[in-house]
């Protein structure tokens, strides 16, 4: 089982070739980016208004629109399992 089967329900298929590895490449880049600067913004606390990052806000956008399908999915599996049609 890979980590993202484990996450998500199903594999990225990050690790082989196309448009899956570079969109899962672009995601770990903003995942990355996006825990580094939270690491700062609580470091420095209020003052983080002082140090504008539009690179932060874009790499959150990309990681919430990487896992909304697989949220999604998530959400009608537990939808058909709750109404009896999944097991």
């Amino acid at each position: 089982m890979t980590a993202t089967e484990f996450l998500f329900g199903t594999s990225t298929n990050v690790l082989g070739t196309g448009e899956a590895t570079i969109r899962g490449e672009k995601f770990a880049d903003a995942f990355t980016y996006t825990t580094e600067r939270i690491g700062f913004r609580n470091r420095v606390g209020k003052l983080a208004v002082l140090f504008p990052d539009s690179k932060w806000h874009t790499s959150v956008k990309y990681c919430h629109e990487y896992v909304q399908n697989y949220v999604q999915e998530a959400l009608e599996k537990s939808r058909r399992y709750a109404n009896g049609e999944e097991k």
